[in-house]
C-alpha cells in the first residue's frame, strides 16, 4: 500500500474536487463511411462472422479501426497495409463467398478514399484545446500501451504539446495531479476512477461522435465535478453532445465494446509462443495459462493452485524509515492482476534461481541434482507405462496421502523439489524401487530446498538494490524494464506489466512455462 504525505493527499483532494470534465466529439466523414461499411458486413454475415475466413479478414480491419479510435493518428495511418490485406481477401471471397463480394469491395473503396487524407481529428482537438504555456503540465491517456509509439510520433510534430506526456491508466492512481488530462475514446473503456477521481484539474474526453458514451460521474466529494458542454462546431470536430444521434452509424450496431476493441486471439498468441519452443516430445506437459504482457510479450504461467511468481510491487512502500518495503516478493499466481509487474528471466537462459543455488551447493550440486532427477525419471516412466490414474492407485497402496493426477504431474515436474508430505515422498520412492534409501533422498531434497531459499533471498536483495537506483517512471510509462544481475550467472530479469489474462488454461510443455516470448509488435 502507498502512503502519501498529508500535503500530497490534501493537494490531490483539492485537484479532484475542482476538476472540470469536457466531453468532446470529433467527426470525419470518410472514416465514418469505412466504419459503417464494416458494421454492415458484420450485420449481414450474422453467424458466418465466426467463420475462420471472416475472422482473418476482419481482424486487421478491426485493429486498424481501433487504432484510429484510440490514438491521435491521421485517418490514412497505414492505409497501404490495410488495403493490401483487404485486396488479398477479395480474390478468395469471390470463390468462397460470392454474395459478399460487394461488401468487401465497398470496404476497399472506403479504405482507398482515406489513403490521401491527412486529417487527424483527435489531434486537432487536442492541439486546439491544450492549455498554452510551458508552466502547465499535461498528459494524454491511451487505452493500450502499444499505441504509445504511434502517439509519440505525432506528438513530436506539435511543438506546442511538448509539455504533454503519454500515460497509461495505472499511472493515474498516484497523488500526482496534472493541469490537463486528455482521454481518448469513450469513458467506459477505462477504470471508473479515471473520471470519478481525476488526477487533473481539467479533463478532456475526446472521442469520435458515433461511439456512444453515456457515462456520467457522480460527485465523489462534497464539491461536485463540473461538466462543460460547449457547442462550437468546426470543420472536422464537434464538441457538443448529439441527442438526435445524427452522427451514429445509420443504425448500425458498432457501439458495443466487443465490436470496437479487437478481441484478443489467445489461440494465436499461444501458437506463436509454442513456435519458439524446442521440439521435445519426451518432456512433461503441464497446465498453464497465457498472460499478455507489455511491449508485445506473452508468457505461460503455471496454473496449479499453489504456484508462485516473482513480482515487483511498487505500491508496497515503507510507512517510516524503520519499516522495510517488500517490493520484490513471491505472489501466488491466482492473485496476479492486470497492472501488476511480473519479474521474468530474459537473459542468461534457464531458471534464474538454479545456477545460484548450485553455486551455494558447490561440489554437492551434481550428486544432489542427480538423486532428484533419478526418482523423478522413474516416476515419469511409471506414468508413461501405466497412466496417471493407475500410478495414483499404486501410490495410495504404498501409503501416499495425496496421490492424485494433478499432484503426480506436479511431483514429476522439474520445478518441484519434492512432495510436501513425507508419506507421499516415501510412497514414490517405494514405487520407483528406491525403498530403503528414503533418508538419503530426503536429505538431498532438504539441501536443495535450503539452497533454493538462499538463492531466492540473494536474487531479491540484488533486485531491491537495482530498483532503488532505477528511474521507475520509465517502468510505469513503458510497462517494462530490464534489471541486469551480473553476479547471478550473468543473467538479467525483466519487469513486465501484466496487460491481459487469458480466461482458459492450456496444456503446454514445461520448458515454455515462465519464458516470455514476443508475440506482436509493441
Amino acid at each position: 500500500m502507498n502512503y502519501y504525505s498529508l500535503q500530497a493527499t490534501n493537494d490531490l483532494y483539492t485537484c479532484i474536487g475542482q476538476s472540470a470534465i469536457y466531453k468532446r466529439r470529433v467527426f470525419h466523414a470518410g472514416f465514418r463511411e469505412l466504419c459503417t461499411a464494416v458494421a454492415r458486413l458484420e450485420r449481414d454475415l450474422g453467424e458466418l462472422a465466426q467463420d475462420n475466413y471472416w475472422k482473418e479478414f476482419l481482424q486487421p480491419i478491426k485493429h486498424h479501426r481501433f487504432a484510429l479510435y484510440a490514438a491521435p493518428v491521421p485517418v490514412n495511418w497505414q492505409s497501404d497495409t490495410l488495403m493490401s490485406s483487404i485486396q488479398s481477401h477479395t480474390r478468395r471471397c469471390q470463390l468462397l463467398f460470392p454474395d459478399f463480394v460487394s461488401h468487401v469491395q465497398t470496404i476497399l473503396d472506403k479504405a482507398l478514399a482515406l489513403a490521401d487524407a491527412q486529417d487527424n481529428p483527435l489531434m486537432e482537438v487536442i492541439s486546439q484545446q491544450a492549455l498554452s504555456g510551458d508552466d502547465h503540465t499535461g498528459a494524454l491517456l491511451l487505452k493500450e500501451t502499444w499505441l504509445f509509439s504511434l502517439a509519440e510520433a505525432v506528438l513530436d510534430s506539435y511543438p506546442t504539446l511538448k509539455h504533454v506526456e503519454l500515460v497509461n491508466q495505472y499511472q493515474l492512481r498516484g497523488p500526482h495531479c496534472y493541469d490537463q488530462l486528455f482521454v481518448t475514446g469513450p469513458s467506459h473503456w477505462y477504470q471508473e476512477y479515471i473520471l470519478r477521481s481525476p488526477r487533473a484539474r481539467r479533463v478532456d474526453v475526446v472521442r469520435y461522435g458515433w461511439l456512444p458514451d453515456k457515462w456520467r460521474a457522480e460527485p465523489l466529494f462534497l464539491s461536485a465535478i463540473t461538466y462543460q458542454q460547449p457547442a462550437t462546431i468546426t470543420k472536422n470536430w464537434v464538441e457538443d453532445d448529439d441527442p438526435a444521434g445524427q452522427d451514429s452509424l445509420a443504425g448500425e450496431s458498432t457501439g458495443r465494446e466487443q465490436d470496437i476493441i479487437p478481441e484478443i486471439n489467445w489461440s494465436q498468441i499461444s501458437t506463436r509462443m509454442m513456435r519458439q519452443a524446442q521440439d521435445d516430445h519426451s518432456q512433461e506437459y503441464l497446465p498453464a495459462r497465457p498472460y499478455l504482457l507489455a511491449a508485445g510479450y506473452a508468457v505461460f504461467l503455471d496454473a496449479s493452485e499453489n504456484a508462485k511468481v516473482l513480482v515487483l510491487d511498487l505500491e508496497d512502500e515503507a510507512e517510516d524509515e524503520e519499516d522495510k518495503p517488500q517490493q520484490v516478493k513471491y505472489l501466488t499466481i491466482s492473485k496476479l492482476r492486470p497492472g501488476m509487474f511480473l519479474l521474468l528471466r530474459t537473459g542468461g537462459g534457464g531458471d534464474y534461481i538454479v545456477p545460484i543455488a548450485d553455486r551455494i551447493l558447490r561440489e554437492n550440486a551434481l550428486p544432489l541434482r542427480a538423486r532428484q532427477e533419478e526418482w523423478k525419471s522413474r516416476l515419469r516412466k511409471e506414468v508413461e507405462a501405466k497412466g496417471a490414474l493407475r500410478t495414483c492407485i499404486d501410490l495410495l497402496d504404498y501409503g501416499a496421502e495425496r496421490a492424485n493426477e494433478v499432484n503426480v504431474r506436479n511431483w514429476m515436474s522439474s520445478r518441484n523439489i519434492r512432495p510436501q508430505d513425507d508419506r507421499d515422498f516415501d510412497a514414490i520412492l517405494k514405487l520407483a524401487g528406491l525403498q530403503g534409501r528414503e533418508q538419503e533422498y530426503r536429505n538431498a531434497a532438504r539441501q536443495i530446498e535450503t539452497a533454493r531459499r538462499q538463492a531466492g533471498f540473494y536474487i531479491r536483495q540484488q533486485l531491491l538494490n537495482q530498483v532503488a537506483r532505477a528511474d521507475l517512471s520509465e517502468l510505469h510509462r513503458k510497462g517494462y524494464m530490464d534489471f541486469e544481475l551480473p553476479e547471478a550467472d550473468g543473467g538479467s530479469l525483466t519487469a513486465f506489466r501484466v496487460e491481459h489474462i487469458a480466461p482458459e488454461v492450456s496444456t503446454v510443455p514445461a520448458s515454455r512455462i515462465g519464458h516470455p516470448a514476443k508475440v506482436r509488435e509493441s
